[in-house]
């Protein structure tokens, strides 16, 4: 799949994929979508191994997930996000 990517499908329906920075920084750890959504719908992510920062949940429920942004409250993240495009 690769680190960041995305799949449309005919109804526009697209699931998109990647990583965000690590930053401690509230909604600082945040990526650029891989295309654009027209109707974000809800997206997933995990704090990335590479943080350094233990984790009992391994998930980050503050997500803010626009039309060409995702940012998490804290950390860097693996991501994906659905929605139409």
């Amino acid at each position: 799949f690769g680190e960041s990517g995305f799949v449309k499908y005919a109804n526009g329906f697209t699931i998109q994929w990647g990583q965000t920075s690590h930053n401690t920084s509230e909604y600082q750890s945040k990526a650029t979508l891989p295309i654009r959504f027209s109707t974000p719908f809800k997206a997933v992510g995990s704090i990335s191994p590479s943080t350094g920062s233990p984790s009992g949940n391994n998930y980050d429920d503050a997500i803010k997930l626009t039309s060409t942004d995702i940012a998490f409250r804290f950390y860097g993240h693996s991501y994906i996000a659905i929605g139409l495009s």
